[in-house]
């Protein structure tokens, strides 16, 4: 069965006093497998408990730090110091680098830092996961796992915005018509900003007489539609239905 390491936040030096000490135990440096290293927590010796065992399917070691006092600052410290000074990004299990910040203000959590193996294949992980005052810390080589940024949404063309008028109702958009088959929907060239986005402003008018009915800015990155009043200007936002 595999095992996921848990991290213990350590105690305050004032807190560690109060709660008492054991004898000294000796703690590891840092954590290896193959020729991938990265330094390890570093906690008060005197004031752990702690325990090295080896996963029996995997034969990788994995740490277990237990504590009295909780701390998840030193936790923390210890993630932000691996991002910043040894290249190691906050992972999912596919390698998809996360951009949100791990929440640490929760008794239980796991996280998964990673970053490329020295042996220029796969990737160096330490799997995290604290429950309560004791925590865990596997690392591990994988061979596969690539660590990218999350793919960009694929946005929109031209052809796919003016559908989203299309495909609305006129009266979403303040029209007097029965379906959007009695206007034509035209985009003005280049682009306009609205909330500091870059969108498009689209024309519409009635099929039967070329009337100018009104203008809409859509945009994609917000997905929102708006109608704009000639008279002043103004991006009034609509109840459109983002398809």
């Amino acid at each position: 069965m595999i095992r996921r390491l848990k991290y213990i936040v350590i105690c305050s030096v004032a807190a560690l006093f109060l709660a008492g000490c054991k004898d000294k135990v000796v703690l590891p440096e840092q954590y290896a497998v193959g020729e991938d290293t990265l330094p390890a927590i570093k906690v008060v010796s005197e004031c752990v408990e702690f325990s090295e065992e080896t996963n029996s399917e995997t034969e990788q070691p994995f740490y277990t730090y237990s504590k009295p006092t909780d701390d998840k600052q030193v936790l923390q410290e210890y993630v932000e110091m691996l991002q910043n000074e040894y290249n190691c990004s906050v992972i999912d299990e596919k390698g998809i680098i996360q951009k949100k910040a791990p929440d640490f203000s929760q008794d239980t959590g796991t996280i998964h830092l990673g970053t490329a193996s020295t042996t220029g294949k796969g990737s160096f992980v330490l799997d995290i996961e604290w429950n309560g005052n004791s925590c865990m810390i596997s690392p591990a080589y994988r061979p596969t796992l690539q660590i990218k940024e999350a793919p960009k949404p694929k946005s929109k063309t031209l052809e796919e915005i003016v559908q989203v008028l299309e495909h609305s109702t006129p009266q979403d958009l303040g029209l007097e018509g029965k379906s959007m088959t009695e206007y034509s929907v035209i985009p003005e060239d280049g682009q306009v900003f609205i909330d500091g986005l870059p969108a498009v402003l689209l024309n519409v008018y009635c099929k039967k007489s070329d009337k100018y009915e009104g203008s809409y800015i859509v945009s994609p990155r917000n997905k929102k539609v708006y109608s704009l009043k000639n008279d002043t200007k103004a991006a009034v936002p609509l109840s459109v239905q983002w398809r």
